[in-house]
């Protein structure tokens, strides 16, 4: 099950991609001439660096993979005995990888891009199926919002965690 979830992630980051490419495209035939000088009028710090954000969030998710599912980054993970049913032991991997302050300052460092990129990517999805009224507008925003940082603070606790020593490895 794992991998058939793996494969749609996949799939929909490479489609993600492929339309992110494709709408870039089409604004740029549509205005051929670039402006003169361009002003951010209502503009977000994350809806202006969703390229930038989406390629370190992209690399990312190439060293996450390399790291904890093909486990060629760190050769301690080889050392580690799997389970009698032959699963990793995820938890010491994580452990291990985020001993590295490295890896630990690369992983804050894409999810807070990826919380920059949902911020903004949240309320623009909606507004792209045609939920944009005045009332519901800032509400679809403010609930990307709460949704990206919490996402931010759930998943950069665990290499803080590691960092300060408050979890160890199993094994």
């Amino acid at each position: 099950m794992l991998w058939v979830i793996r494969a749609f992630l996949l799939l929909n980051v490479l489609l993600h991609i492929f339309f992110t490419i494709s709408l870039v495209l089409e604004n740029r035939r549509a205005r051929p001439v670039r402006y003169k000088k361009k002003e951010n009028v209502k503009a977000t710090f994350a809806s202006r660096s969703m390229a930038l954000s989406g390629l370190v969030v992209l690399a990312f998710i190439i060293y996450h993979i390399a790291h904890f599912t093909v486990r060629v980054t760190d050769p301690r993970f080889l050392l580690l005995e799997n389970d009698p049913l032959n699963r990793y032991d995820v938890f010491s991997m994580m452990v291990y990888g985020f001993q590295s302050y490295f890896v630990s300052g690369f992983y804050v460092l894409g999810m807070f891009l990826l919380a920059l990129h949902l911020s903004h990517g949240t309320s623009s999805f909606f507004q792209s199926l045609g939920l944009n009224d005045k009332k519901l507008t800032p509400r679809l925003a403010a609930a990307g919002r709460v949704f990206a940082w919490l996402i931010f603070i759930g998943y950069t606790s665990i290499p803080v965690a590691v960092l300060l020593h408050w979890v160890k490895p199993a094994q």
